[in-house]
């Protein structure tokens, strides 16, 4: 079996491995990582924060757009039954809104 030295801990490790027993060095498509920094990890936790900030976002767009149509819908209202009270006060009758 052959061996050679891991680039970062120093220790004698086959040449058949990927991970080195020592340090937890990674080896992929032959070339070594650090240590506990893994690529595909990495790539995959940015992927989640991208992913939880657009949700982030897109939940504070719907908050909006929904208090934005509550406000109108009461300006609405509020404007609906002021004209039916100025209505039947000119008319000069109790108002039935």
């Amino acid at each position: 079996m052959s061996t050679f030295t891991c680039p970062f801990c120093a220790e004698d490790i086959s040449t058949a491995a990927v991970v080195c027993k020592h340090c937890g060095a990674q080896s992929i498509n032959g070339e070594w990582s650090r240590p506990g920094v893994f690529v595909a990890d990495a790539f995959e936790l940015r992927s989640v924060a991208r992913w939880r900030r657009r949700v982030f976002w897109l939940a504070v767009l719907v908050v909006l757009v929904g208090l934005g149509l509550v406000v109108r819908k009461g300006y609405v209202d509020a404007d609906k039954s002021t004209k039916c009270y100025v209505d039947a006060v000119k008319i000069g009758s109790t108002p039935d809104c």
